[in-house]
């Protein structure tokens, strides 16, 4: 074989071995980024809003999300309305809203016990200018099936109560 043969023949070697580890990962890549939705098969800020209305809901509650990261307590609490409940500070017949005294005290005790929450999997069910979100929450150890109702103010969607249920430890 002659030295350009040689040299043709090693070139269409190299780029099948780039080819061919290429397409290994690309097909990989999909199985990476899917490891890490271990709770839910749909990050909130990947659901694909249906209408306005929908994307606007999205829009409030990954603020809320991110607002709870970020230990925002003023930015957390402009996201209720002014009488909005926040479950975690009582149970139906004792819950303080959200700008209670009470509440923002319980909500900083919550922002120290958790670190984070991630939200996946939302259903969206909306009637006029109110909506209903079910999703997948997770926070610290635990999981749990999150309920959010809205009401649309003006322009503008807030939450008006939350409520948890079903809540289970990580490691079950």
């Amino acid at each position: 074989m002659s030295t350009i043969q040689t040299r043709i023949a090693n070139a269409r070697t190299g780029v099948m071995i780039t080819f061919a580890c290429l397409s290994l990962l690309l097909a990989l890549a999909p199985i990476s980024a899917q490891q890490g939705k271990k709770y839910g098969k749909l990050y909130l800020n990947e659901y694909n809003a249906k209408t306005a209305e929908e994307k606007a809901i999205i829009n409030t509650l990954m603020r809320y999300e991110d607002a709870f990261n970020a230990h925002d307590l003023n930015k957390f609490v402009s996201l209720f309305k002014k009488d909005g409940i926040y479950l975690p500070c009582g149970d139906e017949v004792s819950a303080r809203p959200i700008a209670s005294k009470e509440c923002q005290d319980r909500l900083k005790f919550n922002f120290d016990l958790f670190k984070f929450e991630t939200f996946y999997d939302p259903v969206i069910s909306i009637d006029g200018n109110n909506a209903t979100v079910n999703l997948l929450m997770e926070t610290g150890d635990y999981l749990t099936d999150y309920t959010i109702w809205m009401q649309k103010v003006g322009n503008v969607w807030f939450i008006s109560k939350n409520d948890h249920k079903n809540s289970r430890y990580k490691g079950y």
